[in-house]
């Protein structure tokens, strides 16, 4: 006998080993700040998302695309320093909650975004 579950009129089987996993999707993350330390780093504050495994931070400069910059991968941490910013330029970031299941992440939607001006 092999568990299972129905997702969108199909079945989706477990282990053979009588569990079922299956990780439900943490909320969404609330970006609080995002604040310029010293002359090329910014100090990245959000609000704690209940049940969250970790949290994954994307950043963009200009009007680029999102890139992943860092997984922080305790979910009782709710800030980072992001080093490595040049003055002159403008970034923006983004955060969101995952929550783990066996090798795979459940993603959370991503919070507001918060702009950061380097200035120069």
């Amino acid at each position: 006998m092999c568990p299972y579950q129905k997702q969108g009129g199909k079945r989706v089987y477990g282990d053979t080993d009588g569990s079922l996993k299956a990780a439900t999707a943490p909320g969404k993350a609330k970006l609080l700040s995002v604040q310029k330390k010293g002359g090329s780093k910014a100090k990245i504050t959000w609000k704690k998302v209940p049940g969250a495994d970790g949290y994954e931070i994307s950043m963009r400069t200009g009007k680029g695309s999102y890139k992943p910059v860092k997984s922080i991968t305790r979910g009782k941490t709710v800030t980072y320093a992001k080093s490595g910013l040049k003055k002159g330029k403008s970034y923006q970031f983004r955060v969101r909650a995952y929550k783990k299941s066996g090798k795979k992440k459940a993603y959370g939607d991503y919070s507001n975004v918060k702009t950061l001006k380097m200035d120069g």
